[in-house]
């Protein structure tokens, strides 16, 4: 069973820098009832949803051990939502006087099956690359 991507148009206004991913899964759904799209602000992620049964957008903020959600019933209400989401955590932590999560620190710890690790390690040396080189230029594609 295989998700099939679709791009759509919308009459929804999008903010500049805005898109939405839009996944449907035709063996379990008939309808399409979910939307998906990314926010960015001050390097952290949100990844928002619109449940179109509850006719509301809900989101969480993706990139962090923290947890912070936010939702809105509009485009534009979802925006300052998420926004001030992170603007009152970074607020807390301050006040609290603990640095706030922040996104990747740039390390990624991966388990592989021993054949696979050998064969990666061999491309790297192959390459004339550090292992952690050759898996970021293999992601970075």
């Amino acid at each position: 069973m295989s998700a099939q991507f679709f791009i759509v148009r919308t009459q929804v206004e999008l903010p500049e820098g805005a898109w939405f991913v839009l996944c449907v899964d035709c063996w379990s759904r008939q309808e399409l009832n979910r939307v998906d799209t990314m926010l960015e602000y001050k390097g952290y992620t949100g990844r928002v949803e619109l449940d179109r049964d509850e006719g509301i957008f809900h989101g969480e903020v993706i990139d962090l051990r923290d947890v912070i959600t936010f939702q809105g019933t509009s485009v534009e209400e979802i925006e300052v939502a998420f926004r001030s989401s992170i603007d009152d955590y970074l607020e807390f932590c301050e006040e609290l006087g603990e640095d706030p999560d922040r996104p990747f620190k740039g390390r990624f710890m991966l388990r592989l099956p021993p054949e696979l690790h050998r064969k990666a390690y061999v491309s790297a040396v192959r390459e004339g690359k550090s292992l952690n080189q050759w898996i970021a230029d293999q992601l970075d594609g």
